[in-house]
């Protein structure tokens, strides 16, 4: 019952202030005081109480002999008694599993204490301080020291605890010890959290016993979502969840509750007694009653609930029907509220839960509030529906495809499956395999339950038939086989319609039904096909029987007179054959008519303006002839091209016309004339040669690059007036004729009025120029100069009667050429440089 304190001397005065302090709580019993007196006792024959047992430091391998790592994400896993054995001796030894994790994973049966000391009756030295997970499963304690005199104090599945977390677990318990027996945990020491945990022991002790847990050092606990079920016994206090507290104690419960019996004991609280310390309580129900006095500071209270009444299953039966129904009456409790789910951890309600589906539920219930390790169930069957089913299926004929049977009244749609078996035949007998033989049959329907309905099984007889063909009855020919009527079974046998009526059927020999040909019998002549052109002939001869025909070729011959242009002819042809040694001839006679004259081109003799036509027959040589009517048409000559006069005769001989046709062409219009010119004062006056059939002229010239019409005359003459002096001016001159003018330039020449000097034209063509100048008044002579090499050279020198020349070959390149005069015997070589002009020669 010490506190958590490190001892360095205890002495008789150091005693005496615990006792005069009350850490020794009244009623406790002399046990307490001798144990303490036994404790301080041992301590003054030492000055410092020291560890024994000291660990050595391993690996965690070497520690824990199981699985998992002792992390959050891998857990040391705990699933039998024997490992839960393995860690009660590893802790008790001295290895706390500080911060270390496990979880249980089956529901196990111990009677190993976690944390006990070696001599039971020290305060706790050797606890354990891991994360305990009970991952919901139950773990059951018998503890049972009533017989032994040194009795374990703080017995409990874990006696000893110091800063642990124990969590998700249901505790089954019997603990029958002494001082601080608990259902989970004896002593703790440092930090302690309880949350969803369930108790349900049976906990007898000498005194200051808890539901949960024993004894608190001065302990910072969370209890939450917890419960206590159980019973506990003492002699003097006991507590539903904690059975005695260090003044230091803080205790905070929440979301608990106290369902238990507390026996034998004068004080009882339903949270904790204690020297001191703090409890707070938050939404705590319990059905029990404190008594007694408590030195703690308690905040908040407890909500005391009575009456409670679980929720029971309704009483009627419940079968699946798609509807939804109640699973259970409504529980009640007196002081709170009852809320239900259908899961242990799903969301509660005071709702009655309702389902539709069929199956076997847990209606979990408990107080509105309280940590889901308080709900306890109800389990509520919902029955599955019953079907009818029904199954039919088709006879069918032996080779045929079996019938698909048809089920009906198959509510659920669960799995059908068919089995077959002989009619009559032994259920043993039945089969997944579809019958081939000939035979009556039953098949039975078997349809599985599904999530709402039962299954059942269905039955029906059908048969397996043989179909039977009809081959209808066929006479006999020549060379065909007949035969009576008779059926053919789709079991490969033959049979005949014994009875119309009943439909009787008798089994026959294959082939009993054949009736042999009668053969062929040809009498009387033979029908005659011809050609068209009667170059060939067949005779057919019928049998009598009218089911066959005998065609023969026949040999042809002719005798033929032929026509001629005026009378017809005649040919007869004559076809012969031989069948069964008879001999067969036929005739045709066909008219060949008159081929009529067949008169060969015509012949045509003209006459100056007259001309006639004969034709003459190739065969017989008659000849006919005609005059000709003739007509004609001029077509005048143009500049480009001849005229045309066309004479066309045109006779009709016999109803036929025939034409002849004779040209004469005149030779196209001339537009060739030869200009020339005077030269003027600001003028110069053309002339040029007349052109036959010309009817006027037009005079052109050639201006910003086209040519320009600027008069008409009926003349050979004009004068063209207001031209500047010594330019020379490109001009040509068209003929007008037949309503045409001519297109042709090329007797264009230059002309210039009158200058003080030659104004010269030149005209390229391959490797030669033509050089054109006008007259100077009273030259004698004209010179051509070069400009070569910085001055000019004289070419050539011509009279002053001539204004043209051509150059000898010149090689390619650009030549700097003028043309002057020489007037009274001297050369006028005035602006020479400006009157020069250029020569390219490619």
């Amino acid at each position: 019952m010490t506190e958590n304190i490190t001892w360095k001397r205890v002495t008789a005065g150091l005693m005496a202030l615990v006792l005069a302090a009350g850490a020794v709580p009244t009623g406790l019993g002399g046990a307490f005081k001798d144990r303490i007196a036994v404790v301080a006792s041992a301590e003054a024959e030492t000055d410092t109480v020291k560890d024994t047992v000291k660990e050595e430091t391993k690996e965690e391998t070497e520690i824990w002999k199981g699985k998992g790592k002792g992390t959050k994400t891998a857990p040391y896993l705990i699933s039998s008694a024997d490992e839960w054995k393995q860690l009660a001796v590893l802790v008790n030894k001295g290895e706390s599993f500080s911060g270390k994790y496990f979880k249980l994973t089956k529901d196990i049966t111990v009677t190993e204490m976690i944390g006990k000391n070696e001599h039971p009756n020290e305060t706790v030295s050797r606890p354990f301080s891991g994360i305990f997970d009970g991952n919901g499963r139950t773990l059951t304690v018998k503890i049972d020291e009533s017989e032994k005199d040194d009795k374990t104090h703080g017995a409990a599945p874990f006696c000893g605890v110091k800063d642990a977390v124990i969590k998700n677990l249901v505790v089954k318990s019997s603990i029958y010890s002494g001082i601080h027996s608990a259902g989970l945990v004896g002593v703790s020491l440092g930090t302690l959290e309880i949350n969803n945990v369930l108790v349900e022991a049976d906990i007898s002790g000498d005194t200051h016993n808890g539901g949960l847990v024993g004894h608190s050092f001065n302990t910072v606990m969370k209890i939450t979502n917890c419960g206590f079920t159980g019973r506990v016994k003492a002699s003097d206090v006991a507590c539903a969840l904690v059975g005695w507290c260090g003044p230091d104690a803080n205790i905070t419960v929440s979301n608990c509750l106290i369902n238990g019996t507390i026996a034998d004991a004068g004080t009882v609280n339903n949270i904790a007694e204690g020297m001191g310390g703090v409890v707070t309580i938050k939404n705590v129900y319990s059905t029990l009653e404190d008594k007694g006095n408590n030195s703690m500071t308690v905040k908040g209270s407890v909500t005391p609930v009575s009456e409670i009444k679980a929720p029971e299953a309704v009483e009627e039966e419940l079968v699946y029907d798609g509807e939804e129904h109640e699973l259970i009456t409504e529980g009640s409790v007196k002081g709170a509220k009852m809320v239900y789910s259908l899961t242990v951890d799903g969301k509660y309600t005071t709702d009655i839960p309702k389902v539709t589906n069929a199956g076997e539920y847990k209606v979990w219930y408990k107080l509105e509030g309280m940590g889901n390790c308080t709900a306890k169930f109800v389990k509520v069957n919902v029955a599955k529906a019953d079907i009818e089913p029904s199954v039919s299926v088709a006879n069918w004929a032996y080779g045929d495809e079996a019938s698909v049977p048809a089920v009906e009244g198959n509510t659920g749609e669960g799995e059908v499956t068919f089995e077959y078996k002989v009619k009559g035949a032994d259920d043993e007998t039945y089969t997944d395999k579809v019958p081939t033989e000939v035979g009556e049959y039953t098949v039975k329907a078997t349809v599985a339950e599904t999530e709402n309905y039962n299954g059942d099984e269905a039955f029906a007889d059908f048969a397996v038939e043989i179909k039977y063909t009809r081959h209808e009855a066929k006479p006999s020919s020549c060379n065909t086989i007949g035969n009576t009527e008779y059926y053919e079974g789709s079991d490969g046998k033959y049979y005949v319609l014994e009875n119309t009526l009943y439909g009787g059927y008798k089994e026959i020999e294959k082939d009993s039904w054949i009736i042999p040909a009668t053969h062929h019998h040809y009498e009387g002549a033979p029908e005659w096909k011809w050609t068209d052109d009667y170059s060939t002939a067949t005779a057919e001869f019928n049998c009598v029987n009218g089911d066959a025909t005998e065609k023969v070729k026949a040999e042809v011959t002719s005798d033929v007179k032929k026509p001629t242009c005026t009378e017809k002819g005649k040919a007869v042809y004559t076809a012969k054959v031989t069948f069964e040694g008879e001999e067969y001839t036929d005739t045709k006679t066909e008219v060949l008519e008159a081929t009529g004259h067949s008169y060969g081109e015509p012949v045509w003799t003209w006459d100056k303006n007259n001309a006639s036509v004969k034709i003459v027959c190739s065969e017989c040589g008659d000849e006919l002839s005609a005059d000709a009517k003739i007509t004609v048409k001029v077509i005048n000559p143009t500049f480009e091209a001849d005229g045309e006069i066309v004479y066309t005769a045109a006779a009709t001989i016999d109803g036929k016309e025939y034409t002849d046709k004779k040209v004469v062409y005149t030779s196209k219009l001339s537009s060739d004339t030869t200009l020339s010119y005077v030269p003027g004062n600001g003028s110069v006056s053309l002339s040029w040669t007349a052109v036959d059939n010309a009817e006027k002229y037009a005079v052109c010239s050639f201006v910003g690059g086209k040519w320009r019409k600027f008069a008409e005359v009926e003349g050979t003459s004009y004068e063209v007036k207001g031209l500047k002096k010594g330019v020379n001016y490109k001009t040509a001159v068209l003929v007008y004729a037949n309503g045409k003018w001519s297109s042709d330039f090329s007797n264009a020449i230059g002309v210039t009025p009158k200058s003080d000097f030659p104004v010269a034209d030149v005209e390229v063509s391959g490797k030669r120029f033509k050089l054109s100048w006008s007259t100077v008044e009273g030259a004698d002579r004209y010179g051509i100069g070069i400009y070569k090499d910085g001055e000019w050279e004289l070419l050539a020198r011509e009279d002053g009667d001539v204004n043209s020349v051509i150059s000898p070959e010149f090689e390619d390149g650009t030549y700097r050429i003028a043309v002057f005069a020489r007037v009274n015997g001297e050369w006028d070589m005035r602006n020479i440089d400006s009157r020069a002009f250029d020569v390219t020669i490619e």
